[in-house]
């Protein structure tokens, strides 16, 4: 489907089931190294943990309660480390408590890569060095510290499921044998990715949105292995390139008029952006109007509940952040109109 070209006007949300290949379709970028393909990304997260085993794994204090569902599922200790409401490292001090197996979670924000001292620091410790990059297309930081690098590319692209491990180490994975995944919970995955194709197309009713709630909430965390489905229009169905360049595209744009209040003014050359993420203290005032206009804005994350509350800044930026859609949907006449909206409420 070609960017911009949607009927429906509704903006941001689950991407529909994409089942016409585009043109020059190339090799997903992020399928590099060994690699296991798993349903989700929360999935990996338990899978490295079950079965490296360390004592404890370090998490961001700004990060999805994904992460620490997977974590809770296993023997190990969840630590946190401090993550600024800039989603900068500000200090390396806790690095000292980190112990040799211990494993160091790092998350590339947004497709953002992190600075790579802080990746030598803890290789030296002796962790486990995995960067969860659910939020990135393409591969965005290259130290050779890194163990392994988790992907979700249904946030980039249409396919029912799936989570990708890339491994960049010598240690073998394959103990753990997987499964398919559920199949009642599959079937209405694919209805949800269908019925959002079909109103992309033509409009009509919103039970996608109802089915892709039921399947976010009871998503599979395990030994579950990517559908055949998702494998083969994810290897076989994108052309890569155009959808990096289109998010990119769209993301300057907004940057030129929203800049004073995105989280990353400045785009770097080697970054393919998930969103335009903003902050401001008016957040949810913000939110709501753009419910009112169709646009629908996630938040990345709520860590209320999930995160200590001596994580002040953290906490801080978890209540003024909100994502606008800048993805290869949407054309530029789709960001100048969602940007006009926003400074129409920030300026009243």
């Amino acid at each position: 489907m070609s960017a911009g070209k949607l009927n429906s006007s509704i903006v941001g949300g689950m991407f529909g089931l994409q089942t016409t290949p585009d043109e020059d379709i190339q090799y997903p970028p992020f399928l590099i190294d060994n690699h296991l393909l798993l349903v989700n990304a929360r999935s990996s997260i338990w899978y490295l943990t079950e079965s490296l085993k360390p004592k404890h794994v370090w998490c961001p204090s700004y990060l999805c309660h994904t992460i620490t569902d997977a974590i809770k599922k296993t023997n190990s200790i969840i630590r946190f480390y401090e993550v600024d409401d800039h989603l900068s490292i500000p200090s390396n001090d806790w690095i000292d408590q980190v112990v040799n197996g211990d494993i160091v979670i790092f998350i590339n924000y947004f497709g953002f890569p992190i600075e790579n001292k802080v990746l030598l620091d803890t290789k030296d410790a002796g962790a486990w060095i995995v960067l969860d990059s659910s939020q990135t297309l393409f591969p965005s930081n290259t130290e050779d510290v890194i163990d392994f690098t988790i992907y979700s590319p249904r946030k980039f692209i249409g396919i029912v499921d799936g989570g990708i491990i890339c491994q960049h180490c010598d240690l073998d994975l394959n103990k753990i044998e997987l499964k398919q995944p559920p199949e009642s919970w599959w079937i209405s995955a694919f209805q949800a990715s269908i019925l959002r194709k079909e109103f992309d197309l033509l409009g009509g009713n919103r039970k996608w949105f109802e089915l892709f709630q039921e399947t976010e909430r009871d998503s599979p965390l395990g030994a579950f292995e990517m559908s055949d489905l998702s494998r083969v229009l994810m290897i076989n169905h994108f052309n890569y390139g155009r959808i990096s360049s289109k998010r990119r595209e769209n993301y300057k744009y907004l940057a030129n008029k929203l800049g004073n209040f995105a989280l990353y003014p400045q785009l770097p050359e080697n970054v393919v952006p998930l969103g335009f993420p903003i902050k401001n203290s008016e957040r949810d005032v913000i939110r709501e109007f753009l419910f009112t206009q169709e646009i629908y804005p996630p938040i990345h994350w709520n860590i209320n509940g999930q995160v200590p509350d001596k994580f002040k800044k953290s906490h801080k930026l978890s209540k003024e952040i909100m994502t606008i859609p800048c993805d290869q949907r949407y054309d530029t006449a789709t960001m100048d109109r969602i940007a006009d909206l926003i400074l129409k409420v920030i300026n009243q």
